[in-house]
């Protein structure tokens, strides 16, 4: 019988191996769009402080996720697991974010608060699929988490592309 203890130490292991490649690729792609930014059109990033700072700021945020997750690997720790967590997502929204700035500002304003839109949706469901009901887990993690997301979204993302601020 395998102890509950060892279980959870090869979950980690196993979820860390996962997530590794993902961070990864939004790593390059990060850095590609945003050497592409500053090589072609830097004045984007001059006129939107926002999306500079996002843009930017994904990159370490997915390399230290990368990293907890490399870490949990040789070391399986829940609060490892759970910094790489935080931290891919707020590279995630970041990310998303980014995108969706980029979207209104080259192309249409619309079309980046339908991006914004559709991402918050995705994300409502993805956590409410993501938590079983019936957990406690639901209250504490699920609500906190979707609630910072949001905010993430809306501030970050949707309130810039509507030029609020």
């Amino acid at each position: 019988m395998v102890k509950e203890k060892e279980v959870d130490r090869l979950d980690l292991i196993h979820k860390a191996n996962l997530h590794i490649p993902i961070n990864s690729t939004f790593v390059f792609i990060s850095v590609t769009v945003l050497t592409f930014i500053i090589s072609v059109r830097n004045e984007l990033l001059q006129d939107s402080w926002l999306l500079a700072i996002q843009l930017s700021l994904c990159i370490p945020f997915f390399i230290y996720s990368n990293i907890a997750r490399s870490r949990i690997i040789i070391t399986p720790s829940r609060k490892v697991d759970n910094f790489g967590s935080w931290a891919y997502t707020i590279a995630f929204v970041f990310f998303l974010n980014s995108c969706a700035i980029l979207l209104s500002t080259l192309a249409f304003q619309y079309l980046g608060i339908i991006f914004i839109s559709v991402s918050i949706l995705l994300m409502m469901i993805y956590e409410f699929l993501s938590v079983p009901l019936h957990s406690e887990k639901i209250f504490s993690f699920g609500i906190k988490r979707w609630l910072i997301l949001l905010a993430g979204f809306v501030f970050l993302g949707l309130f810039p592309i509507l030029k609020v601020y």
